[in-house]
């Protein structure tokens, strides 16, 4: 939904990935994915892991997930308050 209204976007990828094609389009858009080598093991996610450990989820920080929270909040004020219309912050 945030998409369609041109909102900056968080999002969390586990064991699909954003060159699926799962990729937030709005600027100032924020992807929290871990790098590994058996990502990604299907397009549309898994709730199970074929490797057992399910490391793309259990890796990604409450830390991670709170700053990417606060930069679009960040990107919403500076937003709102730029005469111009452009994004000054930049996405992680």
């Amino acid at each position: 939904m945030a998409q369609t209204q041109k909102k900056p976007v968080a999002a969390i990828f586990g064991s699909t990935s954003r060159e699926l094609g799962y990729f937030p389009f709005p600027e100032n858009s924020f992807v929290i994915e871990k790098k590994l080598n058996c990502r990604p093991c299907t397009h549309n996610g898994r709730n199970k892991c074929p490797e057992k450990h399910f490391r793309c989820m259990l890796d990604i920080t409450a830390d991670e997930v709170i700053e990417a929270a606060e930069h679009l909040f960040c990107a919403e004020v500076q937003i709102s308050s730029d005469n111009h219309g452009k994004n000054l912050v930049s996405s992680l």
